[in-house]
């Protein structure tokens, strides 16, 4: 542990930068150390993986707030389908505006990663409640 008179001060975004970039650092090395080394892991990438579940998880529980918040069958219909598409605009988004950040770029990939994602969390919302898919 550095000593405090060592420790510089950082503002809050470049805190939380360092921080989010130590911690996809050390997953990816968890992840080397459990994951087999596999030619599928190898080419997918396990930052894609990242995406695509961060997104799927956010996907279901945003779907699963706005049925229930909206419960009367007309808003289901117009809800699901702006979820979907919010979601997908906001992966995009987020790529897109990384090329502009030092130190990160923009990656198709991710965004597919991201779109990926947020449909395989409608899917999973289907499955758990048996509702229509859209």
């Amino acid at each position: 542990n550095p000593h405090p008179s060592t420790m510089r001060a950082c503002t809050p975004p470049a805190c939380a930068r360092e921080i989010m970039i130590e911690l996809e650092s050390q997953l990816q090395s968890l992840a080397t150390k459990i994951l087999p080394n596999l030619e599928f892991f190898n080419l997918l990438g396990f930052d894609k993986l990242v995406h695509f579940f961060a997104f799927a998880i956010l996907s279901l529980l945003m779907i699963v707030g706005f049925n229930k918040q909206y419960s009367d069958g007309c808003y289901h219909f117009n809800i699901n389908y702006l979820t979907i598409f919010s979601l997908i605009s906001y992966g995009a988004l987020l790529e897109f505006i990384q090329q502009y950040i030092p130190d990160r770029n923009f990656e198709i990939w991710d965004a597919v990663a991201n779109g990926l994602g947020v449909i395989f969390g409608r899917f999973m919302f289907f499955m758990i409640y048996k509702t229509r898919l859209i």
